[in-house]
């Protein structure tokens, strides 16, 4: 494990000793913070490209119309 040398405001630091009495406690609190916090940064990041995405494909569908991916997949095995 790697060591972090952190200043936490005042407060901030006796909520954790508070939850947490002993040293190693208090180290595991912070480390589950930290990543319950950039899991949730990822998943939100995650969505914003699927948004990003839906957008994309609305926007080829109003261009293409009444096009049948389907359709076409079945015309092209046909030809073979």
């Amino acid at each position: 494990m790697t060591s972090l040398q952190v200043s936490l405001p005042y407060n901030l630091a006796r909520r954790i000793s508070s939850l947490a009495p002993k040293k190693d406690e208090q180290q595991q609190l912070v480390v589950q913070a930290i990543r319950y916090y950039l899991s949730d940064i990822w998943y939100e990041g995650e969505i914003a490209k699927r948004k990003r995405a839906l957008e994309i494909i609305k926007k080829l569908a109003i261009k293409s119309g009444n096009w049948d991916g389907t359709a076409e997949i079945i015309k092209w095995r046909e030809k073979r």
